[in-house]
């Protein structure tokens, strides 16, 4: 995506907006004319970005597509309407560039571009959606997952954004747990950090029009772009075996259409039980598993790639599933999403309540959550395969990567983990320009850029690196390194993230050093260069991990000045940031309106670490806790979660 918040950008935007505000309701129209009031303001960059953020949520919501594409922010996915109302992506994608279908990377036997792609979704349903991202750059495609019989998806609404979540879950955290707040009105609470939910039922066309579409696409793919067809069977009124035979024909319908490769979905919930919620996904039952992935590599044998598309497993799990699937498939992709509930923060009701065809009345408890939550899961499984596969002698598998991707560092942070593909639906509907920023800041010319990453972060037997280890190897400060970072699974994004600032700078700003370490190795101007990057880092987290004054006063339904008064009372903790007062989130509940959870200025007051710090400290498992301390803390065990700070104090960190 272009840089955040430019005038130029507020400019474009205003531009639109003057253009249609016109046609607009009467009380939408003065809405939008306060709006753009309001941007003559802006001046700081905070208050650029809210600023733009309040804009594109205003088209958003009142289903401006035009506008946001002419502003640069294009929604190709209409998020208000249900799946069949969108036949066709909102906006016009660029003209490809010449040059550049070339190959230089590999993936299920195949020469293809640079390997980022879009997984089975809504934004792969037709031929018209694979040719829009196709333009944009995006390489690998994976047509949204087919039956062997039509089925119509679940009623409207079917994908919303969320206005919690908007930073990762903690390894290890319960989804059933978890409350989701979103409905068809909420948009992403910030540009590069956000969440969503989906209730699609896995839809399919009939068997002769998802074969017309493979053809299609294939028409349509430039040379080194490759197409993956999903294939699932449907369990609903079959036994056993009957649901294996079902798989095994959608992958025989799929193979007669000359699929290039079939991504088997063993990870898609789908079906409603009598509570509401989606049953477990196939790759649960590694014995179910291993005899779909057997009998449809009988019926097809090694001409055609198979993939196998799993939920997330931890590394246990998938110690116990890979050995009766392995020497079946060319590759494993994953992660689906993690099913939540869904709550409508309005009526406090499930959000996605709608009526079938018949007018009978269908509510799900649960959706599928993407986004930024699952960043930390989608790395450990990335992780965890690449470890596996570097343990087993003979286990030769593609890694096709997706969850928790926001921007090109996460695509650069999971090939750096071990994945050969990543593909990202959630960025993608919100940004599809996402391939150009990669392909503009010259990283899709070979992997050296990967291989920087990868040698820092992962360890030889492909397991991920601690963050003490990362900070010996970089040679950078191990305190301010332990501070910063409250998971190691935060190491690869930035070490990427770094890396992309040197190459994208000036040579002069590259090069720029003091005439006494000119002769510096290299590994002391990185080292020099990650710690010179801390503190930026550390305050765009403090601002990431909280909210001002005015945001916070809404959360809690109260006045500005009564927030103001609680921070003075210490019964808020706050943070400040140049003249700016910032509240940390992790203090106040996630229901609307919100509360201040008891003890929590407290455990702030105790905690001897940097605010960045006890926020990572907060989401991260304690051992002595036996949980989170922000889940010890909700359960009103304020005293042991201050105990726990004690004992950090006393270790000196």
């Amino acid at each position: 995506m272009p840089a955040l918040s430019r005038p130029a950008d507020i400019k474009r935007f205003r531009a639109g907006l003057m253009r249609v505000l016109p046609s607009l309701p009467r009380d939408d129209a003065a809405a939008g004319a306060q709006l753009l009031k309001r941007t003559t303001d802006a001046h700081d960059r905070p208050s650029r970005e809210a600023i733009e953020l309040e804009l594109r949520s205003f088209c958003f919501k009142h289903d401006l597509s035009d506008v946001l594409a002419d502003a640069g922010r294009p929604h190709p996915y209409r998020f208000r309407r249900r799946f069949s109302e969108n036949p066709h992506p909102a906006g016009t994608p660029p003209e490809p560039r010449a040059g550049e279908d070339r190959a230089g990377w590999k993936l299920l036997g195949y020469d293809i571009g640079y390997p980022l792609g879009v997984p089975s979704s809504a934004l792969t349903a037709k031929s018209e959606w694979v040719d829009y991202f196709s333009r944009y750059g995006f390489n690998v495609f994976t047509l949204k997952s087919v039956r062997s019989e039509a089925r119509d998806e679940l009623p409207f609404p079917n994908w919303i954004y969320l206005q919690n979540l908007d930073s990762p879950l903690p390894l290890g955290a319960d989804p059933r747990a978890i409350i989701a707040l979103g409905n068809t009105s909420t948009y992403l609470p910030r540009l590069t950090s956000y969440s969503t939910a989906n209730s699609f039922g896995v839809p399919s066309a009939d068997p002769a029009v998802w074969g017309a579409e493979i053809t299609n696409i294939k028409n349509i793919l430039r040379p080194n772009q490759l197409l993956i067809v999903s294939v699932m069977g449907t369990p609903e009124g079959k036994e056993r075996q009957e649901f294996i035979d079902d798989f095994v024909e959608v992958a025989r319908l799929a193979a007669a259409a000359h699929a290039p490769a079939i991504e088997l979905n063993l990870s898609c919930p789908n079906k409603l039980d009598d509570s509401g919620d989606m049953m477990a996904p196939v790759c649960e039952d590694a014995e179910l598993t291993a005899d779909i992935v057997k009998a449809i590599h009988t019926l097809l044998g090694p001409s055609i790639p198979l993939v196998a598309k799993l939920g997330y497993l931890a590394e246990e799990q998938l110690a116990n599933l890979l050995p009766g699937i392995v020497n079946y498939v060319r590759g494993i992709s994953g992660i689906n999403t993690l099913q939540v509930k869904v709550s409508d923060p309005a009526t406090g009701r499930p959000a996605f309540v709608g009526c079938d065809r018949h007018g009978r009345k269908v509510v799900r408890e649960s959706a599928g959550l993407s986004g930024v939550a699952l960043r930390y899961f989608a790395l450990d499984f990335v992780q965890s395969l690449n470890h596996l596969r570097h343990a087993h002698v003979g286990w030769d598998f593609d890694i096709i990567a997706m969850g928790g991707v926001m921007d090109a560092h996460d695509v650069r942070a999971l090939m750096a983990a071990g994945a050969d593909c990543v593909q990202t639906a959630t960025a993608a509907a919100t940004n599809p320009a996402l391939p150009l920023e990669l392909r503009d800041a010259g990283f899709t010319e070979d992997r050296t850029d990967v291989d920087e990453i990868r040698s820092a972060v992962v360890a030889e037997n492909g397991s991920l690196r601690s963050v003490e280890e990362v900070a010996a190897r970089l040679e950078i400060d191990e305190r301010r390194a332990t501070e910063l970072f409250g998971s190691p699974y935060d190491l690869p994004r930035f070490v990427a993230e770094l890396i992309w600032r040197r190459r994208t700078q000036s040579r002069t700003e590259d090069t720029a050093s003091s005439s006494d370490d000119s002769d510096a190795t290299p590994s002391y101007r990185f080292a020099r260069a990650m710690n010179a990057s801390l503190k930026g880092l550390r305050q765009r987290r403090m601002i990431d991990a909280s909210v001002g004054v005015s945001e916070a006063a809404n959360l809690l339904g109260i006045s500005d000045s009564d927030v103001e008064d609680l921070i003075d009372d210490r019964e808020l903790a706050a943070i400040g940031i140049g003249a700016t007062a910032r509240i940390p989130l992790w203090q106040l509940t996630t229901e609307v309106p919100a509360c201040i959870l008891p003890g929590a200025a407290h455990v702030a007051l105790a905690f001897p670490g940097s605010p960045v710090a006890l926020a990572g400290w907060m989401h991260t498992y304690n051992r002595d806790l036996g949980a989170t301390p922000l889940d010890t803390l909700k359960q009103g065990e304020v005293e042991q979660v201050l105990a726990a700070c004690g004992t950090i104090a006393a270790a000196g960190r």
